[in-house]
């Protein structure tokens, strides 16, 4: 299946600002376009966001995000 950045964010209770910084910061692989230019999400890139909040509600640092993002990948 696949989301707009609206439909996403919607879904994980988080903001679009929030899915754009964890692109910008190498915390998700590679975001598909649409023809327009679009962001579209995958269900992989919802499991992925989906991790990523795990981390943060323990507090742990993007930085180290980064890292063990970057270790499973």
């Amino acid at each position: 299946m696949s989301y707009t950045i609206g439909e996403l964010a919607k879904k994980l209770g988080i903001t679009k600002d929030s899915l754009r910084y964890y692109e910008k910061e190498g915390l998700l692989p590679p975001i598909k376009r649409d023809s327009s230019g679009h962001r579209v999400y995958s269900d992989s890139d919802m499991e992925w966001i989906f991790l990523i909040r795990c981390l943060r509600d323990t507090d742990m640092q993007i930085y180290k995000i980064k890292k063990y993002v970057s270790a499973i990948e």
